[in-house]
């Protein structure tokens, strides 16, 4: 068996190995230099080099936007609108980055997505109560994380937040038409 720069033999389950210092002298002779060329005149070849690296990072940034955080172009023709979805796709951005660096830190096997992917199973459920004097009791609770989930959040230092309190709305929810509005009350001696 030849590998690139290594002669490999084997004999049962003996085996001989030695350098290819011939091919791995030529291969260092073939590979030469990294060359970096750029449009100003930097002196310094580590700010060049810290440039070029800063470019592949973003580079890494938008396919970690495409494909990771699933965000995909929009077409807006307001600049509002135009400026607003860039804002929120950079702060999706540095949430995953943000959630990257404290993986590495407490569990550096883990992967932003699969933490989303366990996290997200977590939901907010609303169970709605019709009162007798005609009002509705909104609960919101939030599930209960299964032993993957709630290990996953005592590793990183995460509790979920509080049960919200319960909404007492003072007339019945069918769809509304747009612009219509309910009145919602926390009233807790119901």
């Amino acid at each position: 068996m030849v590998w690139k720069y290594a002669r490999v033999q084997t004999e049962g389950l003996k085996l001989w190995w030695d350098w290819d210092r011939e091919q791995l002298g030529l291969a260092a002779q073939r590979d030469g230099a990294y060359l970096l060329r750029a449009h100003w005149t930097e002196q310094d070849p580590e700010r060049l080099w810290d440039s070029y690296i800063q470019l592949t990072e973003a580079e890494a940034a938008f396919r970690t936007l495409k494909s990771e955080v699933n965000i995909r172009p929009i077409w807006h023709w307001l600049e509002r609108r135009v400026e607003a979805h860039v804002m929120v796709a950079f702060l999706g951005y540095c949430l995953w980055v943000c959630l990257k660096h404290r993986l590495r830190a407490v569990a550096p096997s883990l992967t932003p997505w699969q933490v989303l992917d366990q996290l997200g199973r977590i939901s907010l459920v609303e169970v709605w109560f019709e009162l007798k004097d005609g009002r509705q009791l909104c609960l919101p609770r939030i599930t209960q994380p299964e032993l993957v989930q709630a290990a996953l959040l005592e590793q990183l230092g995460w509790r979920l937040p509080e049960q919200p309190p319960p909404r007492v709305y003072t007339r019945h929810l069918d769809p509304q038409p747009p612009g219509s509005s309910l009145s919602c009350v926390a009233d807790s001696d119901t």
